[in-house]
């Protein structure tokens, strides 16, 4: 399936006057060309592509979106009934060329994600993702001390990656009802103006003592860092406890 279109965009807002600065007025007008494919082979293979480019001579503010071009992709592969792969990719490219700002902003994001699920997920399942982003950030701004033009430059360069296996405890607790654990976690490791670290691993149990009741309890731990600001910086466990009913 092929698709394509044409959208305008325009606006006006006034800010009132106080007794600072005057009235000020912004105005919003841009011009964004659409198109997008889906596509599937039998009921293996399917994907989607979507894109949007813009042109813009006036916008609100100067990060909004200016002369741009947006797009994403996704697929996804049913290698079996229980084995499944799918594939994420973004990418923003926004532009403003207005002179004293300049501004520019540049972002990718790209994943890759296996499910893994054997017999429907009775006995046990495995889910893993793994995302590679960046991003690059250039404006103009004013100094305060001296209201000079000076560069803000950011970037940030990240890896992200989930993982969680489930698995159905061999013991019965009744007939037909099997306790479930779960295990995993993601973390989170960027590097540029302000480099992290975050770690997040988790345990999960299931006690089912009904077909529609179980007693749940998990366990997280939260770590996060920054080597630029260690204030910020904390660790501390989570444990949570509940039931779960089911209709």
């Amino acid at each position: 399936t092929l698709r394509g279109g044409y959208r305008y965009v325009w606006g006006d807002a006034l800010v009132p006057p106080s007794s600072l600065t005057p009235a000020q007025r912004g105005e919003l007008r841009r011009n964004v060309g659409i198109a997008g494919l889906n596509f599937r082979a039998g009921g293996k293979i399917s994907a989607n592509f979507e894109f949007q480019g813009a042109a813009a001579d006036r916008s609100y503010f100067r990060t909004s979106l200016h002369d741009y071009q947006w797009m994403r992709a996704r697929a996804r592969y049913q290698a079996f009934p229980s084995l499944g792969f799918q594939a994420n990719f973004t990418y923003l490219n926004n532009d403003n060329p207005t002179p004293g700002i300049n501004y520019s902003l540049l972002s990718r994001n790209n994943s890759l994600s296996v499910f893994w699920t054997p017999g429907g997920g009775q006995k046990y399942s495995v889910l893993a993702e793994y995302t590679r982003s960046t991003l690059r950030s250039d404006i103009f701004y004013l100094a305060p001390q001296d209201l000079q033009p000076e560069s803000s430059f950011y970037r940030d360069n990240a890896h992200t990656a989930y993982a969680l296996v489930e698995l159905a405890v061999p013991a019965q607790i009744r007939p037909g009802l099997n306790p479930r654990v779960a295990f995993g976690g993601s973390l989170f490791r960027s590097s540029g103006s302000r480099p992290t670290r975050f770690w997040q691993p988790v345990g999960r149990i299931a006690l089912p003592v009904h077909p529609k009741l179980a007693i749940i309890s998990e366990w997280r731990w939260y770590g996060f860092g920054q080597p630029f600001y260690r204030y910020e910086e904390f660790r501390t466990h989570l444990f949570t406890a509940g039931l779960r009913i089911t209709r």
